[in-house]
């Protein structure tokens, strides 16, 4: 069974209702129109995510990555079926197009892998792509590509600066002053909240080292950066195992 035969037995009508009829109270109602109209745009959807699946894994199958019997192996199992059963639903229920490429990973993964891997671990890759929106998986993603550490300085007025910034630019700083923080170096609200979310979901650490003095070369002179607490957001273990199966 190919994933052509897949999409045509599992992606139907009967998998879009099951999914609406999860939802309390408009489960009915929405049924109802889902099964005119509404229909075709989620169908639409089932067979992006088919294609995309299938232009995937046959990709893997020319570089010989998999093989044709372990693949075929591997696709025939029931929880096999389960997982591109659950990809394609939770890719459905998100409003978010992106979301869809991490999904098909979830199953390419799961369908390719040289090693079984417990379902309860597949189940929290699921779970976790539920809960962080895309903007949330792009953070974390940017983060593990750049060097898996955020150094983050709070000057004695509360305010969160890149350590970076501040290292990287000629210096005519007075010990921690707000007045001369520049615009850039601060760190947006959004983004202290995205790493929150990001260590609420086990994907990152965050360490506090306390308040310090920061050295800082410019113009050919010394100047030190007081700051009040520096945070080290580092990757899991788990975010880790999580960033490179999901992409």
């Amino acid at each position: 069974m190919g994933i052509k035969e897949i999409s045509e037995k599992y992606a139907s009508t009967s998998l879009i209702r099951a999914g609406v009829q999860l939802i309390p109270s408009f489960g009915g109602a929405l049924d109802t129109i889902l099964a005119s109209a509404g229909v075709k745009l989620q169908q639409e959807k089932i067979n992006d995510f088919m294609q995309r699946l299938d232009s995937d894994l046959n990709e893997l199958k020319a570089q010989k990555r998999i093989t044709e019997e372990n693949f075929i192996e591997r696709l025939s199992t029931d929880d096999a079926i389960n997982v591109i059963i659950k990809c394609v639903k939770e890719t459905l229920n998100s409003l978010e197009n992106e979301k869809l490429t991490i999904f098909k990973n979830i199953a390419k993964n799961y369908l390719s892998s040289e090693n079984l891997i417990d379902n309860s671990n597949i189940e929290k890759f699921i779970k976790t792509t539920n809960n962080l929106t895309y903007t949330e998986f792009k953070c974390f993603f940017d983060i593990w590509n750049s060097q898996n550490v955020v150094c983050i300085i709070i000057n004695n007025h509360g305010t969160y600066l890149y350590q970076e910034k501040i290292r990287a630019r000629p210096m005519r700083i007075k010990f921690g002053c707000e007045e001369d923080v520049e615009e850039d170096w601060k760190i947006p609200k959004e983004k202290i909240d995205c790493l929150s979310k990001l260590e609420k979901e086990e994907l990152i650490t965050c360490n506090h080292s306390g308040s310090g003095r920061m050295p800082i070369t410019g113009n050919n002179s010394l100047s030190e950066y007081l700051y009040s607490d520096k945070i080290i957001y580092n990757i899991t273990e788990y975010g880790d195992k999580y960033i490179k199966w999901v992409n």
